[in-house]
């Protein structure tokens, strides 16, 4: 918008009602050319005259701080809504066969349950065999599946993973993940397993935790930055008595 001038003597008129004495000086002549110019409308002071373009800069300010970021310019955002897609597609395709009774697998395809046994036979994963045995000693672990594969849970932490509240899902898929590498590198249930079968088990589990954890750290100084952010003024629109 272009900035408009003040005329000289409006703009040296002090405003009715300010306070300020308008002595001598606005008696007879320049007092008659100022009430002339505001009958005719072309007077105005020069805070008035300078409000459309205070407040188009505050629009723009505020139109730059609502302004979101697209998913392309948040590399980050797209790395996580990766890893939720695969461990999403993992959980009802694989894991929710171990968590639901026995006889509810016959509603999976064929092709999925042989993924399952395939995995199950060449990795020996000690906790998803715990679950398909519906061992009490790792009651834990299928409370955990249980919740990750109920549809109610997961569209939860769907909305999450897209805004900056996911902090807490996030969290725990991290300290779940953690508590399984920890459990096969010096717990019994990495008894019996070949060097082979846990590194192939750490490949599956690391990032399944270490992305998670990235996120939660992320989430977290996203959340403070939104605490410590300014908002800008709100333009005051005055009103005539």
């Amino acid at each position: 918008m272009p900035r408009v001038e003040p005329d000289p003597i409006c703009a040296s008129m002090p405003p009715t009602g300010s306070g300020v004495d308008q002595g001598p000086k606005w008696v007879g002549p320049a007092r008659a050319q100022f009430a002339k110019k505001a009958d005719t409308g072309s007077c105005l002071h020069s805070d008035l005259l300078q409000q459309p373009v205070k407040m188009e800069q505050s629009r723009g300010s505020m139109a730059a701080v609502e302004r979101r970021k697209t998913l392309t310019e948040r590399p980050m955002d797209v790395l996580y809504l990766s890893y939720f897609g695969i461990h999403l597609l993992a959980s009802l395709a694989i894991d929710a066969q171990l968590t639901y009774p026995p006889y509810s697998q016959s509603v999976f395809p064929a092709p999925l349950r042989k993924v399952l046994q395939d995995y199950l036979t060449t990795s020996k994963d000690p906790f998803l065999l715990a679950a398909a045995a519906q061992s009490s000693a790792h009651i834990w672990f299928r409370v955990l599946l249980a919740s990750e594969t109920q549809p109610r849970a997961e569209a939860m932490s769907t909305v999450a993973n897209l805004s900056d509240v996911g902090v807490w899902w996030w969290t725990t898929a991290a300290s779940s993940t953690l508590q399984c590498i920890f459990s096969v590198l010096y717990g019994d249930d990495g008894a019996g397993l070949t060097s082979a079968q846990i590194r192939a088990l750490l490949q599956n589990y690391i990032p399944f935790c270490l992305i998670p954890l990235l996120l939660t750290f992320d989430m977290m100084l996203r959340i403070v930055g939104l605490l410590d952010t300014p908002r800008p003024a709100q333009p005051i629109s005055s009103k005539e008595e």
